[in-house]
């Protein structure tokens, strides 16, 4: 298989099976027709289609923070209609997986037989990710609270399926032992990223808990966020081997390469945020009061480094997009344009307040109305290729 044709397997939702045949239902009833292509399309539906509440969801959180910059009437209201647009197609999705489950057995199972869509399994955990920490910016929980205390509940949840999810997925890539360096993809990079998020989640869930308990989920945030990192480099490097030995995939796909700016952007914004929470008068940061000051030192300078490699991959990708936009047509990798950027821009906004930099808060203010425009973008031309049944959404 080519790399070309490996990355369009990517986009592509597999083929409706044998179970399904057209001439069963009656085509003469619009009632029964109607019923009939959309269960037929709970069948074929992909993981991929998870890309979409996704950056959603990740938009709004980026929306959330934009308050702390340059807050404005109606900003709050904006963000929180962003969040339940994604809310409610993540319910959606979640729903029609539920369905097809129901109705057709090992359905599940075959969803992550094929390493190609078993990787996006990692995108429906990454809305979860979404909802929680966008629903702990928006809602605010008062610490020790109940809301707070229900907040962390979800987050140790979240911590536990994110976790499994993906070492789960890469063993399971690692068993199937059916993917070659040459067509690698940064889709690669997706089974990492719910545990690179476990971070991010910690350092907003943290803000609203008593410094007992803050204590042990930026230990965990730190060592998950950490963990995910580091497992990701190796990944990048066989994203550089195949773009020597094989260039840029089709420039239909190239939206996806973006994919690969997540890991080392999303990695500082988590370590940046567990040390702005780091509880002062608690444990070892009690008896050495220098240390969260030490800590904030750290997280500023080494996550600059990392960012370095994100921002590298976002200027590579974004070339070899705009060189080749006239020839492209819609995917569902597109909503790559947004998802990896928002961690990017929401950590500039983080430094920029800690700096602090007036410039660089306008930057990232400007470039977040930018990055909401392109999701508008995106959704539109999704909404499009559905009325044109066009082939990178069916």
């Amino acid at each position: 298989m080519s790399a070309a044709d490996n990355l369009s397997n990517l986009e592509r939702p597999p083929s409706p099976s044998a179970d399904y045949d057209a001439s069963s239902c009656d085509t003469a009833s619009p009632i029964a027709s109607h019923y009939y292509r959309f269960y037929t399309h709970l069948h074929i539906q992909s993981w991929s289609y998870s890309l979409m509440p996704m950056t959603t969801l990740g938009l709004s959180t980026l929306l959330s923070a934009q308050r702390s910059l340059h807050d404005f009437p109606g900003l709050y209201a904006l963000g929180l209609i962003v969040y339940f647009i994604g809310l409610l197609q993540w319910l959606f999705l979640f729903l029609a997986k539920a369905i097809r489950f129901a109705t057709k057995q090992g359905a599940f199972a075959q969803t992550l037989s094929t390493p190609q869509e078993a990787m996006f399994f990692a995108t429906f955990w990454i809305g979860a990710y979404g909802i929680i920490t966008a629903g702990v910016d928006f809602a605010a929980p008062e610490p020790g609270g109940r809301l707070a205390k229900t907040f962390l509940v979800f987050f140790w949840i979240y911590m536990v399926c994110a976790l499994t999810t993906g070492i789960g997925l890469h063993l399971l890539l690692f068993y199937e032992k059916a993917l070659e360096a040459k067509d690698m993809t940064p889709a690669w990079l997706l089974p990492v990223l719910p545990i690179i998020l476990i971070g991010v989640m910690a350092g907003s869930v943290a803000d609203s808990l008593s410094e007992e308990q803050r204590f042990p989920v930026i230990i965990c945030g730190l060592l998950c966020s950490g963990m995910g990192f580091l497992v990701s480099l190796p990944v990048a490097a066989i994203w550089f081997f195949r773009l020597f030995t094989n260039g840029f995939p089709d420039p239909d796909a190239r939206p996806g390469t973006m994919i690969a700016v997540g890991p080392p952007t999303y990695a500082p914004l988590a370590w940046l945020k567990l040390a702005a929470a780091i509880p002062k008068h608690y444990g070892f940061f009690a008896s050495v009061p220098i240390a969260s000051d030490v800590a904030q030192v750290m997280a500023v300078v080494i996550g600059l480094g990392v960012f370095g490699l994100g921002l590298f991959f976002l200027l590579m990708a974004f070339a070899a997009t705009v060189r080749r936009a006239s020839s492209m047509h819609f995917h569902l990798t597109w909503y790559g344009f947004v998802f990896p950027n928002v961690g990017l821009l929401s950590a500039l906004g983080i430094l920029s307040n800690m700096i602090p930099s007036d410039g660089l808060n306008w930057f990232v203010s400007v470039c977040t109305a930018l990055l909401s425009g392109v999701w508008l973008f995106v959704t539109a031309m999704h909404i499009r290729a559905i009325a044109t049944k066009s082939e990178g959404v069916q």
